[in-house]
């Protein structure tokens, strides 16, 4: 089986197209064609339109087509110089990115599910033991440092996906939400914090008493006040001289 490119192959309106004829092409290792037949399946494959390739790297990384399907046209009608190819049976299927969870970003993400479903088990039991015997256990230790550290992998592992579409142009605003999101976070985290300190300060003895004292003017102690002469005593002087 071989390949010749045919004239017009080149870039035209900055887009590569490549026009070539197999030769050899009837049959190869995983199936064949038969050019008698009227109704031979084809394949398809069409987008993505908005990232286009720049650039002649052999190891550049390309994007799935985002959609694909299949057909069938007459071979009989397709033979001579001019080729007429009526579509036929067509079919359409979205396609996904791979077939194979072998990169990293799919790794992480299922040990990130999983870990998740463990969080959300240790946290039930620990509440539940907790309102029994009212008493800290070791799976709510687990449970209080596991959540941060599984939302940190999981902004990472979004980072890594959107490498492996080959869609890192999208990393940028997907850094600005993350950041908004944190900062919103951290700002109601700060806010609740500051709001349940002031109430314990509130509830302590001396607040207490200060509050009582300025609600109701009639309340008084068993401590006399002394009379005041109207100005302050001399530095060093006792307050009767």
């Amino acid at each position: 089986m071989s390949i010749e490119m045919r004239d017009g192959t080149g870039i035209k309106d900055g887009r590569y197209v490549a026009n070539g004829i197999c030769h050899n092409c009837k049959t190869w290792q995983s199936g064949s064609i038969d050019f008698d037949s009227t109704a031979q399946p084809m394949i398809y494959a069409v987008g993505p339109d908005e990232l286009h390739l720049s650039t002649n790297a052999l190891g550049a990384g390309l994007r799935r087509h985002d959609y694909y399907g299949s057909f069938t046209i007459d071979l009989q009608a397709a033979k001579g110089d001019i080729a007429h190819f009526p579509p036929t049976d067509l079919s359409i299927a979205n396609a996904t990115l791979s077939k194979h969870f072998n990169s990293a970003h799919q790794l992480i993400g299922i040990v990130v599910v999983l870990l998740v479903l463990l969080q959300a088990s240790l946290g039930s039991v620990h509440h539940r033991i907790f309102k029994t015997k009212q008493q800290p256990t070791i799976m709510g230790v687990i449970h209080r440092f596991l959540g941060p550290v599984l939302i940190c992998v999981g902004i990472i592992n979004g980072v890594l996906g959107f490498n492996l579409a080959v869609a890192s142009h999208h990393n940028i605003g997907y850094a600005i939400i993350v950041l908004i999101v944190v900062i919103i976070l951290f700002g109601a985290a700060f806010f609740q914090t500051r709001r349940r300190r002031r109430q314990e300060a509130f509830n302590t003895p001396a607040a207490q008493n200060f509050s009582n004292a300025y609600n109701n003017p009639s309340y008084t102690n068993d401590i006399p006040l002394q009379p005041s002469s109207g100005r302050p005593p001399a530095y060093g002087r006792p307050l009767g001289a």
